[in-house]
């Protein structure tokens, strides 16, 4: 789950990441003095007594509140009243502690959002296109993936800005720089509202590999995979793709670890404030796949991706490949407020089996491999690349 917030802008494309946001604006929403300082208390006191860390990350959490109510009484809107909120609790330095808008829980609860329709990642100093969406006004644009975003709005693109800023219903200009080298201006209205689906991807690729991509462990996402694995006995070998999978449900994450594992295995524990330890393990199923595992990750690899990336490098069941994931793992509790919005707040460290802290260290891959502006420009992924040989080095050596 990413720890983002964009009440005071209607678009916020994160130049970082792998994804395109839209959230439309809450400024022009009234809010009161009394229900402000209402939902502040709410989210004060709710963290205060519940956060799985007594000691607040080593931040003084009453001089947090003595900081940050006094703003919080001045709000007019609320994306005044949210962007203090979600200051606030940026102290503690958390990506599962945050808030959401009144309207952001509306717009997430209809399963659709709007949306400019492609992808952005920062790599060497250069804001490229990752991916194009199917059907959206940026695929009918023209635009494609592999193409260099150099100015927004006729001003050269600052890559320290890390986002780009459009109004909602705003004409917004793009000048990109194509993969022939050659200038390509769009012009795209904001928004179009596009649903919010899950992305599964199975397919045999080379040499009889089965390759699985996820973006979340969410819904029937563990019947999904066990389908897959049912249906591709033969394969010699399977990739995982969790690049930009933004984790989910601890219950999913146990299932399809389940299909890993033939003997009971514990993989690490939680720890909740009082002290109390819950074990993150899997019975163990005999029909278990056993061929050659090799995991895809990313910094946009967050929370379940991460801990089941872990489970299967630290017990020699996988090998992890690509960059470091987020290091965002703690399990997380949502709470309403009294406006309509929402708290999301950590209640749960975690910790494998082999005592490894990933909250704010994330998972080191076995195989480390650099995004290079080259390789996205010429549609070259090298860590799919790499992960078919180990599979077949590893199905040749037995």
């Amino acid at each position: 789950m990413n720890k983002f917030y964009a009440l005071f802008v209607s678009l916020l494309i994160l130049l970082f990441s792998a994804y395109t946001t839209v959230a439309q604006t809450d400024a022009s929403i009234p809010v009161t003095k009394e229900m402000s300082l209402k939902v502040f208390d709410k989210v004060w006191k709710t963290v205060n007594e519940k956060y799985y860390d007594p000691k607040f990350n080593g931040v003084d959490w009453q001089k947090v509140r003595e900081t940050f109510r006094p703003k919080v009484e001045q709000a007019k809107t609320a994306a005044e009243l949210y962007k203090e909120l979600f200051t606030m609790l940026n102290e503690l330095k958390d990506g599962h502690t945050t808030v959401r808008s009144p309207l952001l829980v509306k717009t997430l609860a209809s399963r659709s959002i709007p949306d400019l329709g492609f992808s952005l990642r920062l790599v060497e100093e250069k804001v490229v296109v990752t991916e194009v969406k199917p059907l959206s006004s940026a695929e009918q644009a023209g635009i494609e993936a592999g193409w260099v975003l150099t100015n927004f709005n006729s001003k050269p693109i600052d890559v320290t800005a890390r986002q780009l800023n459009v109004d909602f219903d705003q004409q917004a200009s793009f000048q990109f720089i194509d993969r022939e080298d050659k200038v390509r201006d769009v012009s795209l209205s904001c928004c179009s509202k596009v649903a919010i689906t899950p992305v599964r991807i199975a397919k045999i690729i080379d040499d009889n590999i089965l390759f699985l991509r996820f973006d979340s462990f969410e819904g029937d996402m563990a019947v999904w995979l066990k389908e897959q694995l049912s249906k591709n006995k033969q394969a010699r070998g399977l990739i995982i793709d969790l690049r930009k999978n933004r984790g989910g449900k601890v219950t999913i994450l146990q299932e399809i670890l389940d299909n890993f594992f033939s003997q009971k295995t514990v993989f690490g524990e939680f720890i909740a404030r009082s002290g109390k330890e819950s074990d993150l393990k899997v019975g163990g199923d005999k029909n278990a796949y056993s061929g050659p595992v090799t995991i895809l990750v990313d910094k946009d690899s967050v929370s379940a991706a991460e801990i089941f990336s872990i489970a299967l490098q630290e017990t020699k069941r996988g090998t992890v490949i690509g960059r470091k994931s987020r290091g965002s793992v703690l399990l997380s509790f949502v709470e309403n407020l009294p406006d309509g919005g929402q708290l999301q707040f950590s209640t749960s460290n975690y910790l494998t089996q082999k005592g490894a802290r990933l909250e704010g260290n994330g998972v080191t891959p076995d195989i480390s491999i650099d995004l290079k502006v080259d390789d996205l420009r010429r549609l070259v992924d090298r860590d799919l690349e790499r992960a078919i040989e180990i599979i077949k080095k590893e199905v040749g050596s037995h």
